[in-house]
C-alpha cells in the first residue's frame, strides 16, 4: 500500500483465499494493516473479507481477553490508540459503514485508549464519523 501498487486480480485472489485459510490466527497487527492497505488503495474488499475481518476482530476481543484488557493487559493484545482509530479510519475511507456489532465493541474499546490518543487519533475518529455521516455515541 505505502507503494500505491494497485495489486492484480490473481494476487487478491490469492490473498482473499489466504486470508480466509489463516483467519484464526490474524492478530491485532494484521487486522490493522490489512484494512490500511485497502483503505490507502481505496480497494473495497469482498465481503467474505469482511465476514473473516469481524470474526478475527470479534475473537480479539472475546470475553476472555476483554477482561484481560479491563485488567490493563493490554500489550497481549497489541491494541493501541492509533490501532483502534485507524480502524475506523479505514471504514471512512472506503466509505463502508462498520456493522453494529463492530461498532458495539469498538466503542468499549475506543473509551479504553481515548486518554492514549494522538491529536492524529482523534482527528481520524472525527473524521470517520462525519465522512460516513455516523453520530458517535454519547460515551465518545
Amino acid at each position: 500500500a505505502k507503494l500505491e501498487i494497485r495489486p492484480t486480480s490473481e494476487f487478491m485472489s490469492l490473498f482473499y483465499e489466504a486470508w480466509r485459510r489463516e483467519r484464526l490466527f490474524i492478530m491485532t497487527p494484521e487486522l490493522k494493516r490489512s484494512l490500511y492497505a485497502f483503505a490507502k488503495l481505496y480497494i473495497k474488499p469482498r465481503d467474505d473479507f469482511f465476514e473473516h475481518w469481524y470474526e478475527s476482530f470479534k475473537r480479539q476481543l472475546s470475553d476472555r481477553n476483554f477482561e484481560a484488557m479491563k485488567e490493563y493487559q493490554i500489550d497481549y493484545l497489541s491494541f493501541d490508540g492509533t490501532t483502534v482509530a485507524s480502524f475506523l479510519w479505514a471504514f471512512g475511507r472506503l466509505k463502508i459503514e462498520p456493522t453494529k456489532r463492530f461498532m458495539d465493541k469498538w466503542y468499549p474499546l475506543a473509551l479504553k485508549f481515548i486518554p492514549y490518543f494522538t491529536p492524529q487519533d482523534l482527528t481520524n475518529c472525527l473524521w470517520a464519523f462525519g465522512t460516513l455521516r455516523m453520530r458517535p455515541e454519547d460515551v465518545f
